[in-house]
């Protein structure tokens, strides 16, 4: 019961502090501890029968989890990319501790740094993002560097539904990226073991140049994920099959148990060694060491750590010949992990392995021992254990992954990983051999992938379950609890009741009422506008490079938050990248019409039905009026091109102008003068001063003007007369990427309600 008691206050204490939206002060933490101190001391000074041992180590692990995990806070936050310094040349010395990823004649390192223009940062966490341009040099994991550089601060996009880029960042100790200007000098650093894994995997391709799965090899065996495409991490994701990927618990676990029963069994062969040696303690030494070297080899991420702090439990049982029953292992592998990184808990890994080994542990004694339904029984349990974690963290449903990790997991876990293994230990001192097994490892692996793929094609393979409230979540947990609950559990048929909302549940807009989310894309414009029935989309933000765009970055995951699965109209305001670099990526979401100043440069990429926007073309949708103000013929210029779109619900309005420029505005001024007014503009051109006329910021006379501009952007956007501009006006200024998503619902009030900011909203210690 203690350390039950011990494991819940250390997971809630780092649960409080990981969620608060500012990290308390020193003095509040040292206020705390002071009352702990004192309520330990009074609960150890009264008689044993007031005494509640209980409450004072609950109360003990609150307050220490909570002090430490404020520390480790601090230590990430300590160093901020100073203002002075952004995109200004300065001398960086440090050394590269992660593989170099070469693309495009674009090197990037990620860089351990001794001192920054001469000054020692005063973290142990801080890590800088560079990359070199037409690199010179062969840099490798180890090397230490001299260099000229420019940084930037980190700042990531940040939307409802769409992953906390700045939560990663934060944990990985990365707080600025940069570019080399100039590298002055290389010296061959420290052992690196990053260095030694990149060897390993540059061996691998060596000889293995055109396997088609030998990412996966080297996923599963040095933990180099890097080479896996996108088409591979969408079969493992609607399949349920990610985890594969991870060396984590489930490997190591096998591994280790592989490992050890070989050593027991062959320690048996040399009786007269046992008489000072049990067998089982022998086995757990050798156990622990080769468990270590292969969380070592995996890098030592903070999943591998987890499972050898786990492994390491069971071992340190054997040797000292203690009885642990198994919910006593987790709950100490529990409090060892909070309690050796209390930051853990914002990782879903953390979640995901510590609740499947406590599903299992709830329902084990329901698992027949002599039956068929010993094989497909823990996946069920599994998969309904961890089911409102995943529609937390990765807003779907595997429906079919039980069915996928009944036959995935024996063979991966239990053929191919220690085949692989063995694969790499034998690929040095006996080649061969080493390319033999791993030949054996893929061709074991490529009929796991064959079923994989042939599983994900099926319609219903994944279900989206996106944008739920954390009620919805908490009941579908009482509905696991139940349903994992022993035979006879009161109330236990009605566990599927709890999981209703989860389907049923979706966002509503009354009539007459539209909700204008604009878009956190960076330096470029998306808007989604929904009405009672109706979603249209305005232009879909920037291409951030070969692989990636606004689309699937930011909007897909929107919309699925949002529980959309229509867009009525995409409207591209010009053909500006940044205006339409994430069309591509939502081709294939259900869209009714494409509609363009320039449908003619989009004809080859898009087959949905296509359509110009005109001045004076205007329709109604659930009682929410759209106007296209602009454009009124043919212009030189492609950003005069622009398609003006005003939107009004309840005499409440928004007028989105795309990137039109003063001489648009005059028309505009001239000709539009009545329609102009607006409680909201979207600031013409991000806020350029080839834009936003006196004239038209006059007739426009926003309430509120939103500037759609990525942090630190090369443009210097919004430009500073251009703000005083719409604060001369009375004009609240709200930009994108210092607010995040910004929120309107027009129509839900007689006077326009202030708008929701997501950076606000949904703010953590790390923003």
């Amino acid at each position: 019961m203690i350390l039950t008691v011990l494991s819940l206050g250390a997971l809630l204490g780092a649960l409080l502090l990981t969620n608060c939206p500012t990290v308390p002060s020193g003095s509040f933490i040292l206020l705390l501890l002071g009352c702990g101190i004192v309520f330990v001391f009074s609960q150890a000074c009264l008689r044993h029968k007031y005494q509640n041992k209980y409450l004072s180590a609950f109360f003990l692990s609150f307050i220490l989890s909570f002090s430490w995990a404020y520390v480790q806070t601090q230590q990430r936050l300590a160093w901020q990319l100073p203002a002075a310094w952004t995109n200004k040349e300065i001398k960086l010395s440090g050394y590269i501790i992660d593989q170099a990823i070469t693309e495009d004649n674009k090197a990037r390192y990620t860089v351990k740094p001794f001192s920054i223009n001469g000054e020692k940062p005063h973290s142990k966490h801080l890590k800088i993002q560079l990359y070199w341009m037409h690199p010179t040099e062969k840099l490798s994991p180890g090397n230490q560097i001299e260099a000229i550089v420019k940084l930037k601060a980190l700042r990531g996009l940040y939307n409802p539904g769409a992953s906390d880029e700045e939560k990663y960042w934060f944990l990985e100790g990365l707080k600025a990226r940069g570019k080399i200007v100039s590298l002055n000098a290389v010296k061959e650093g420290r052992f690196s073991l990053t260095a030694f894994r990149q060897t390993i995997a540059r061996r691998l391709h060596r000889l293995f140049p055109d396997e088609e799965f030998l990412p996966v090899i080297t996923a599963l065996t040095i933990g180099i994920r890097t080479g896996l495409d996108t088409k591979s991490r969408e079969v493992f994701q609607k399949t349920g099959t990610s985890h594969l990927l991870a060396i984590s618990g489930l490997h190591l676990g096998l591994v280790a148990a592989f490992c050890f029963m070989f050593i027991k069994r062959l320690a048996c062969v040399f009786p007269r060694f046992l008489l000072r040696f049990p067998a089982p303690c022998i086995a757990a030494v050798v156990t622990l060491g080769f468990s270590f070297l292969y969380a070592l080899l995996a890098g030592f991420s903070l999943p591998t750590q987890r499972a050898f702090i786990m492994i390491s439990v069971a071992m340190l049982s054997i040797l000292l010949k203690r009885k642990i029953f198994s919910w006593q292992a987790f709950l100490f592998a529990l409090l060892l992990v909070v309690l050796h990184d209390p930051l853990c808990v914002l990782q879903a890994g953390f979640w995901l392995s510590f609740c499947a080994v406590a599903a299992l542990l709830m329902a084990k004694e329901s698992f027949p021992e002599k039956s068929w339904r010993k094989w497909w029984q823990p996946q069920w349990v599994a998969f309904v254990g961890l089911l409102p974690l995943t529609v937390l963290f990765f807003n779907q449903v595997s429906l079919i992954s039980p069915i996928a990790n009944i036959f995935a997991i024996p063979i991966v876990a239990a053929v191919v990983v220690p085949i692989s293994l063995l694969g790499v230990i034998f690929i040095y001192p006996i080649e061969v051999l080493g390319e033999f097994l791993i030949r054996i490892a893929v061709i074991c692996f490529s009929v796991v992938w064959h079923l994989l793929d042939f599983l994900s094609h099926i319609p219903f393979a994944a279900v989206s379950l996106a944008g739920l409230s954390y009620w919805i979540i908490g009941l579908s947990i009482i509905g696991t609890l139940l349903l994992l609950s022993p035979k006879g559990m009161p109330g236990k048929p009605l566990a599927i009741l709890f999981y209703m909302p989860l389907l049923f549940v979706k966002p509503h807009i009354p009539y007459q009422q539209a909700r204008i989310s604009i878009l956190d894309v960076g330096q470029g414009l998306s808007t989604v506008i929904e009405t009672k029935n109706h979603v249209m989309l305005f232009d879909t933000g920037p291409q951030y490079g070969r692989h990636a765009n606004a689309g699937s970055k930011v909007i897909l995951p929107y919309l699925h938050a949002r529980k959309i699965q229509h867009i009525d109209k995409i409207l591209i305001s010009h053909h500006d990248l940044d205006h339409r670099g994430g069309l591509s990526s939502l081709l294939d979401f259900p869209i009714t019409e494409i509609q363009s100043s320039e449908p003619e440069l989009l004809q080859e990429t898009v087959s949905t039905r296509l359509s110009v926007c005109q001045r004076d073309q205007s329709w109604q949708w659930d009682g929410v009026l759209f106007e296209i103000l602009h454009p009124y013929g043919p212009e030189q210029k492609r950003n005069d091109r622009s398609c003006v779109l005003k939107i009004t619900a309840n005499q409440q309005s928004i007028l989105i102008p795309g990137d039109i420029t003063q001489q648009v505005e005059r028309k505009l001024v001239h000709h539009a003068r009545a329609k102009l007014k607006s409680d909201i503009l979207i600031v013409p051109h991000h806020g350029s001063l080839t834009s936003s006329s006196t004239a038209f910021v006059d007739a426009v006379s926003p309430l509120y003007a939103v500037f759609a501009v990525g942090y630190g952007n090369h443009y210097g956007f919004p430009k500073a007369d251009v703000l005083q501009r719409y604060e001369r006006i009375g004009s609240e200024n709200l930009l994108t990427y210092d607010s995040g998503a910004i929120i309107f619902d027009l129509g839900k009030a007689q006077k326009l309600t202030p708008p929701m900011k997501w950076r606000e909203t949904a703010k953590r210690n790390w923003h």
